[in-house]
């Protein structure tokens, strides 16, 4: 019998700390995205390891958001200034995606580790509204083949039936309720 403890991790993207939703979301599904904001094309299609990469989404999202390249860019483009006098058109310390990490266990078969994945997407995607993106992958080269893990990103904003919209503040990064969350979420 296997015990299922799930070992979390919540991070920010945050564009102060030069990162970029679309090169994460890229990296994590091991595919090719071209970024609008940065001009830029990432390509992780050589990327090994990744056994599934799925997005969830609230009911009544529109089509174009089962897109991956069409929802990160998005979400990018929905964290720019709105004052025109601003140094740039890009709010600099956007936050524009939140992961949450965590580990399966490695007695869970394909089908079991798809299932749990998806259960946790569903919750978020539920319970906060947002868009998720989900890849599960295998352990590390050279690591303990145990390690079947899963990177879960979802959009700092609330995806409506007219795209994203309000922010998700309940994410915020304050260790007391990242806490409250990893609790209600392991329930």
């Amino acid at each position: 019998m296997s015990v299922f403890e799930l070992s979390t991790r919540l991070s920010s993207f945050n564009r102060k700390k030069g990162a970029s939703a679309v090169a994460k979301a890229a990296y994590r599904a091991g595919v090719v995205i071209s970024c609008e904001r940065e001009q830029k094309t990432h390509d992780y299609s050589r990327k090994s390891g990744v056994e599934l990469a799925a997005i969830v989404l609230p009911a009544g999202s529109p089509e174009w958001a089962r897109d991956r390249a069409k929802l990160w860019n998005a979400a990018e483009y929905a964290e720019r200034n709105k004052d025109r006098r601003a140094r740039s058109v890009w709010r600099e310390n956007a936050v524009v995606a939140r992961e949450w990490l965590f580990t399966l266990p490695h007695e869970l078969s394909k089908e079991g580790r798809e299932r749990a994945a998806r259960a946790v997407a569903e919750h978020f995607v539920q319970n906060h509204g947002v868009a998720v993106d989900f890849a599960i992958h295998e352990s590390v080269k050279d690591g303990d083949e145990r390690n079947w893990h899963v990177h879960m990103m979802m959009t700092s904003r609330r995806m409506t039936d007219a795209g994203l919209k309000g922010k998700t503040t309940e994410f915020r990064d304050d260790r007391k309720k990242a806490a409250a969350l990893t609790k209600s979420l392991r329930k």
